[in-house]
């Protein structure tokens, strides 16, 4: 058997190697990275009550004056609730429901006390959607049978589980 310089040697061999742990190294580089965008979009979408990070009120139950006084009240937590949950990833005409249900379980208001009786509590609900890149709130409120909201409906007070 005649040995001649046709073959690849060790130095070949070991340079092959190092380009092929190169490209393997970078290959689970970016799929790592993948898979960590992908972790944090659904983490930020999601409305899970594990992933919702509650806020402490910073409040005492306030007394509010009006009934106007509630529902700016109820548009500054949808705001803030928006901001927490959806963020910029809030797309052109999408239209989100939150009732008050929703803002006082993940501490963004306190309950709602009717401003003629404190015996009885208010519900309701803020929609917001977005259009030419601004958000729009719309709260509507119902406390007892003293104050309805104009255009209030009772469908979407409900809670979703």
């Amino acid at each position: 058997m005649k040995l001649d310089n046709k073959g690849w040697g060790l130095q070949e061999l070991l340079v092959g190697i190092g380009i092929l742990l190169f490209c393997l190294l970078l290959i689970v580089s970016l799929i790592n990275q993948n898979f960590r965008k992908l972790s944090e979009s659904m983490g930020n979408n999601s409305t899970n009550n594990s992933t919702v990070q509650k806020r402490p009120i910073q409040n005492e139950e306030k007394e509010y004056t009006s009934y106007k006084d509630i529902e700016t009240a109820m548009k500054k937590a949808a705001r803030e609730y928006n901001e927490a949950i959806y963020g910029d990833e809030l797309q052109e005409d999408d239209n989100i429901t939150v009732t008050v249900k929703s803002l006082i379980r993940d501490k963004y208001i306190e309950p709602i006390h009717d401003i003629k009786d404190s015996k009885v509590t208010c519900s309701g609900y803020v929609t917001f959607i977005k259009e030419r890149n601004k958000v729009t709130y719309s709260p509507y409120l119902k406390c007892g049978s003293r104050y309805t909201t104009k255009g209030y409906l009772e469908r979407l007070d409900a809670e979703i589980e």
